[in-house]
């Protein structure tokens, strides 16, 4: 039981940022993760503000995310929701995600300053993105029943050595 909680406190990521355990933890598309509120305060400074990117591997993100357990991004208007969805440098729709730099572009970008990277139709993304989400949902469930098996057997081994004693 004792190893058990050990190895389940290990698994708890701390926040690069405050370097504490994650609170109202959220990961951005990169897949780093920090508390909601040491992200916002990092993107709250300097050039963060317009452009928002990693604080450890420095990629830029088109949108800012909320704690991972809400689905709305925090920050934008409606109507800049909408703007967010015509790209920046030619004024097209974006409909593709560029995997290699973790962001939505247009064809034109996707043919240009994106060229030779690995790319997929945002609705293809989403479905593979979705996928993978539910093998890691599966996963750590797994985990949980695993963990109260072994927590119900040392139980069990624990009860049965005591009537002996």
């Amino acid at each position: 039981l004792f190893q058990t909680m050990l190895n389940l406190n290990e698994n708890q990521e701390t926040c690069s940022v405050c370097l504490g355990l994650l609170e109202d933890p959220t990961t951005l598309p990169c897949g780093h993760s920090y508390c909601l509120s040491c992200i916002r305060t990092y993107w709250s400074k300097g050039n963060q503000r317009r452009t928002p990117s990693c604080p450890q591997c420095r990629r830029t993100f088109t949108f800012r995310p909320t704690s991972d357990g809400k689905k709305k991004q925090f920050g934008p208007s409606a109507s800049q929701k909408d703007k967010q969805k015509i790209c920046p440098h030619y004024n097209e729709e974006l409909k593709i995600f560029c995997r290699t730099d973790q962001q939505f572009i247009c064809y034109v970008c996707l043919m240009d300053e994106h060229r030779g990277h690995e790319a997929a139709q945002i609705a293809e993304e989403r479905s593979e993105k979705q996928r993978k989400l539910q093998e890691t949902r599966q996963r750590a469930q797994k985990k949980i029943q695993d963990s109260n098996s072994i927590i119900l057997m040392k139980r069990q081994v624990f009860w049965s050595l005591r009537r002996h004693i």
